[in-house]
């Protein structure tokens, strides 16, 4: 990893805190942040005495950070957006051995730009002069730890410059922030406009926002949430009149979803239907008369009550009240038949509404015959409207009667058409079928049994003072 790509991934986490900050200024172009980096080496370090100092690293870090805190607060050299930040820039600092036996110590930090000034007075000078003049100082020997080390030879000393997530770098130490409508690729390192159905209305941004949920926007870079729009369906299209999606007809097509227009069918051909996604979709037109059936393979004739003209797609509807003679009509003047209501047939001879006769019934208007009741089966009265009208002829087989259950039930010739059926009680009652009574019922008297045979015939069993046939005759003594 080089000098500039080490020094970038030490510093992200900064940057990334830096981009919050400075992403809410305005200006479209601001000063990038300057990251320097310099080494200093140990050549006569006494490296035997290292592994004796527990966590060593953090102690060099720590020793290194307290020595550049006694510079800043003489030259302003650290670059900390705090005042009362004393980490001197997020200063980051590593020391390793080399194979020659001395020590060198690297270190980055977020600095101030040139010339930096000396507090007391109006001096000013460069951050590597002032870092030279505090090693022959002796400031990289300020702490215990670093004395370990012994005196420093040499410093040397680069720097780079960095742009916060959502500007990228421009004339070498400025940013250029990603503009409205765009954001900031960490990929790419470039400024990209924000994608279909998102938007970024503020500069400096290393994303963008989505639309809500079914909306989209007309294409790349909005910056508005008012660009987005009502994301339709394919095979429609969005009305700007009504702010809806609405269908793309009989004439044209559209595959793609969130469209503001649809794509024409070619010459001569029509769609299959009004909300067609495809130009499989766009076929010939069939002639007038018919159109297409739904799998689209085949020409099917308009059936009555419609009709199709030369240069329509689909079957109109005849005007209210009217119908046509049959299917295939080709013009509205064939719409010249009234249109029978339902209970009501078309007499193609007279051209007329006809009553449906008893024993028929029809449910739909506009037929020119009714349709006949189940066998057996008939209605009470002419211009009947549904199948439920029609009642059984035979009201004995279906139990639409009123004998008694002790009667027998049996089918008359219908009246009329209406249907008829007798009534007669079962041997061994009386009755006229609706009511029934036991025979026996007050038949034998002076405490007789009534006895009934087979065919339901009473006699009486007679004690022995009365006789005759219901034992109302006193025997003589």
């Amino acid at each position: 990893m080089d000098r500039i790509s080490m020094t970038l991934a030490l510093l992200a986490p900064f940057l990334a805190i830096v981009s919050i900050v400075q992403a809410q200024n305005t200006p479209l172009r601001v000063p990038a942040v300057r990251v320097v980096r310099f080494q200093v080496l140990y050549p006569n370090a006494t490296l035997d005495q290292l592994s004796h100092i527990k966590k060593w690293n953090n102690a060099v870090k720590n020793s290194l950070l307290a020595s550049m805190n006694f510079v800043d607060k003489h030259w302003r050299v650290c670059g900390n957006e705090d005042p009362t930040d004393t980490t001197c820039g997020k200063l980051h600092a590593t020391g390793e051995e080399l194979r020659d036996g001395s020590y060198l110590i690297n270190s980055t930090f977020i600095a101030q730009r040139d010339p930096v000034r000396n507090v007391k007075g109006d001096a000013t000078s460069t951050i590597f002069g002032v870092l030279n003049m505090g090693l022959r100082g002796g400031i990289f020997q300020y702490t215990n730890q670093l004395k370990i080390l012994g005196r420093p030879s040499n410093l040397t000393f680069d720097e780079a410059f960095f742009c916060y997530p959502g500007a990228v770098l421009n004339n070498v130490d400025h940013c250029s922030l990603c503009v409205p409508g765009s954001y900031h690729d960490k990929n790419t390192g470039s400024c990209d406009p924000c994608p279909k159905g998102q938007y970024q209305p503020v500069a400096g941004k290393a994303n963008c926002f989505p639309c809500d949920f079914s909306f989209t926007t007309l294409g790349l870079g909005s910056s508005s949430k008012d660009q987005c729009i009502l994301e339709c369906p394919p095979g429609h299209f969005l009305d700007n009149s009504t702010h809806g999606c609405e269908p793309c007809g009989y004439y044209a097509y559209q595959p793609v979803k969130g469209s503001m227009e649809c794509i024409k069918c070619p010459r001569n051909k029509v769609a299959l239907a009004e909300a067609s996604t495809s130009l499989d979709h766009c076929v010939e037109n069939c002639p007038p008369g018919e159109q297409h059936s739904l799998d689209g393979q085949t020409c099917e004739k308009c059936r009555p009550s419609y009709y199709k003209e030369k240069d329509a797609v689909i079957c109109s509807r005849c005007p209210d009240g009217s119908t046509t003679e049959g299917e295939g009509a080709t013009k509205i003047t064939d719409c010249s038949m009234p249109l029978c209501p339902a209970g009501t047939f078309l007499d193609k001879e007279t051209k007329k509404c006809e009553i449906c006769p008893r024993g028929t019934y029809q449910e739909s208007a506009g037929a020119v015959e009714c349709t006949p009741c189940d066998a057996n089966f008939t209605t009470t009265s002419t211009g009947a409207t549904n199948s439920s009208h029609c009642i059984s002829t035979n009201q004995c087989k279906t139990g639409e009667h009123k004998c008694h259950w002790l009667a027998i039930c049996f089918d008359l010739p219908d009246d009329d058409n209406k249907p008829m059926f007798g009534c007669k009680c079962k041997p061994g009652f009386i009755g006229n079928g609706i009511e029934c009574n036991d025979v026996c019922t007050g038949w034998c008297h002076n405490g007789g049994t009534c006895i009934k045979n087979a065919e339901g015939v009473p006699r009486c069993e007679c004690s022995n003072s009365f006789s005759g046939n219901r034992c109302d005759e006193a025997k003589k003594e």
